[in-house]
This record gives structure tokens, sequence and C-alpha cells, in this order.
């Protein structure tokens, strides 16, 4: 594994989860979006790091909310045959 550079996290709380990142670990706002109809998410914002490491912080929409509980890792691997 070479490293981890993308994480998405679920909130249940935008402003808080948002101002975390972006306030208090220096993150900054890349993309932001809001879904209309069935799509799962929905606010989107796409934050980086100045190292190249994304977070992603989605708000989940009623219908979505109990199945993405948690966050999801994407992992840099280069050493797969």
């Amino acid at each position: 594994m070479n490293n981890i550079f993308h994480l998405q996290m679920p909130s249940t709380n935008w402003p808080k989860t948002t101002a975390l990142f972006e306030e208090t670990l220096g993150f900054q706002r890349i993309e932001s979006s809001k879904n209309k109809g069935d799509a799962p998410f929905g606010r989107k914002a796409t934050l980086g790091a100045s190292n190249g490491f994304v977070v992603e912080i989605v708000e989940h929409t009623a219908a979505t909310l109990q199945r993405y509980t948690h966050a999801v890792i994407t992992l840099q691997v280069n050493d797969i045959p």
C-alpha cells in the first residue's frame, strides 16, 4: 500500500463537519453541490489538503441515511501484479 489519498465522510451535522475540516484542519474547499432527484447525497463538499489528500463530505438523504453510515477510504496500491 502506497497511501490513503481519498476519504468519503458521511455527515449528520453539515455545519460542524465542514467547519472541522475547513476551519480547524485547514482544508480548502474545491467543490460543493446540492443534489436533486434520487441521488444518494443531499449535499456534497470536496475538500483538499496541501499534500493532495482529498476529503469528500456527504450528507445523505433520508432514503439512504441508514445504508451509508461509515467513512469510505480509498487506498493507493502500486505493488499488485
